[in-house]
């Protein structure tokens, strides 16, 4: 058998390297001979095999016979038991580092040191019965069989489980969205403002709160502005406005109110006279050159492909609006139909107070130019 190979050791030292290789198997020394000519020291197994078909050294060519060889010195002895290696087995999950002096009587003992037989390839560290590990693999492969189609017939019933969920949602869906001839598929785009608030009047008698962080007072005053306000305007612009300076007649503060149905089309956000922004004024300059057409991205979490699109669709947008209320509504429009998804837009005068959003993740941008500030944003 040649030597220990070179790269099972472990922090083997370059001198060590050079001094513990046999010369004919290049690896490690293993039961070392020395041959007594030129002092070379050979494993046990690679000079015997030498000399068994020469009778010369292969080192220096003089004349050899196997008799002559000797144990090499116990210094050399001793360096080589104190190498370290990994077991021969380490393929197979052993983790043991040995010493080259423990190598062996751990290969015995291993337990991943598996044999098989050869007749019936079964892994087996001592005699057995073929037939009888045969027939036990056998029922073992059974039982493995019987668990999968166990296993496989539970996945079928919850498949036909899901599929019967699926039937009634659809049936659910369906009924819902023909019991309104306004919540039909597709239709939700070419509602008008006045379409908007008569369906909603239906409601206006129990409105639900989604979210609020004002008193139990104060939110029964807003919904009791919000339902007298809805019963009274025509459109979503006006209805904004009128809930927006009820309120302010009501209690301190500036407030701002937007309004959208069932979080589909477009946006009405409506401030004071002094803080709504001359989107024909600033139309013009831009056409004009009087202001760069260069938007400023103050925050977005958009990739670089939709922030150049909506760049490019704000920027036609401003040019040709006529309000704020026309600019948020086209560009919800024009995104809509360029990138995935219902999206919202918040357009005003840039001194304002922060609009605070929850986008969905990867789908915000805050840009100005001017003193125009335009949010957009899915939810």
């Amino acid at each position: 058998m040649p030597g220990y190979d070179l790269d099972r050791f472990i922090d083997l030292t370059h001198n060590e390297r050079q001094e513990l290789t046999c010369s004919i198997c290049q690896d490690i020394f293993r039961c070392p001979l020395v041959s007594p000519c030129c002092q070379q020291t050979f494993c046990e197994d690679c000079i015997i095999g030498w000399l068994s078909t020469n009778s010369t050294c292969p080192y220096d060519r003089k004349k050899l016979k196997s008799t002559h060889l000797v144990r090499p010195p116990r210094l050399v002895l001793n360096m080589l038991s104190n190498l370290r290696l990994l077991c021969p087995h380490k393929d197979k999950g052993c983790d043991e580092v040995l010493t080259l002096e423990c190598h062996d009587n751990h290969i015995i003992t291993c337990r991943f040191n598996k044999k098989t037989c050869g007749k019936c390839l079964c892994e087996t560290l001592s005699e057995h019965n073929c037939v009888d590990s045969l027939l036990q693999q056998n029922r073992v492969l059974r039982e493995d069989v019987q668990t999968i189609s166990d296993s496989n017939h539970l996945l079928n019933d919850r498949l036909r489980e899901c599929k019967r969920e699926k039937e009634t949602l659809l049936q659910t869906i369906h009924k819902l969205t023909t019991k309104s001839p306004l919540l039909k598929a597709n239709n939700f785009p070419k509602l008008t403002d006045y379409q908007m608030i008569v369906e909603s009047r239906q409601y206006s008698n129990a409105p639900v709160v989604s979210h609020r962080d004002t008193s139990d007072a104060m939110t029964a005053q807003i919904i009791s502005i919000a339902t007298q306000a809805l019963n009274c305007e025509q459109n979503v612009f006006d209805l904004c406005k009128t809930i927006k300076e009820s309120i302010e007649c009501e209690m301190d503060g500036l407030w701002h109110c937007t309004a959208f149905y069932d979080d589909i089309g477009s946006h009405s956000f409506t401030f004071d006279d002094m803080f709504i922004i001359n989107i024909t004024k600033l139309s013009q300059l831009l056409r004009s050159g009087k202001i760069a057409d260069e938007l400023i991205i103050e925050k977005s979490d958009m990739s670089d492909d939709n922030i150049f699109i909506v760049k490019e669709i704000a920027l036609n947008c401003i040019k040709t609006a006529d309000s704020l209320t026309d600019l948020a509504k086209y560009m919800s429009k024009e995104l809509s139909k360029r990138v995935d998804g219902v999206w919202h837009v918040f357009a005003f005068r840039t001194f304002l107070a922060n609009c605070y959003v929850c986008p969905k993740i990867g789908r915000f941008l805050n840009l100005t130019i001017s003193d125009l500030t335009v949010v957009i944003f899915q939810v």
